[in-house]
């Protein structure tokens, strides 16, 4: 972490990596001990074709929002200080499109491997990602860029 305390996040801990290499963890372990079955709900074929569309979606996602932040010359590493408001590029349609990218990655890849404590997990890596990620990141954004947030936020979907 370069300036932890002039930056959105302030423990090394706090990105959608340890979040979803968490959720990968304990459903690792949920099915090892419990094994699941998506089968009953979606045969296989639609389920693996849905799931790799929606894998696919995600990194698309995370894909098109790193390429904004080096468009614009900021960091995407946490601890680093943003200079400037992204609102251009995927950065119009969603405020967070990595996170929205990370869990679309882990539900399809959940999809897709007929994991169900995978996809358990990803819907319990929402709230964590709001209240670890999301909520430290609009106060920083709000503390920095003040006017010019509020109207981006007013403007921009959190999620989608």
């Amino acid at each position: 972490m370069a300036d932890r305390h002039n930056s959105a996040h302030q423990w090394f801990w706090q990105t959608s990596d340890s979040i979803g290499l968490a959720g990968v963890v304990l459903a690792g372990a949920l099915e090892w001990i419990w094994p699941g079955n998506l089968e009953s709900i979606l045969p296989a074929p639609y389920r693996t074709l849905l799931g790799g569309i929606v894998l696919l979606a995600g990194g698309t996602f995370i894909a098109q929002a790193r390429r904004e932040l080096k468009r614009g010359r900021q960091p995407a590493a946490p601890g680093k200080p943003t200079t400037r408001l992204l609102t251009s590029g995927i950065y119009r349609w969603s405020r967070n499109p990595i996170y929205v990218g990370m869990l679309l990655v882990f539900a399809g890849g959940a999809m897709a491997l007929n994991w169900p404590w995978l996809l358990a997990a990803t819907t319990a890596m929402v709230p964590a990602t709001y209240l670890l990620l999301i909520r430290p990141e609009e106060s920083y954004l709000a503390r920095t860029f003040g006017r010019e947030w509020e109207d981006y936020r007013a403007r921009v979907r959190r999620w989608l």
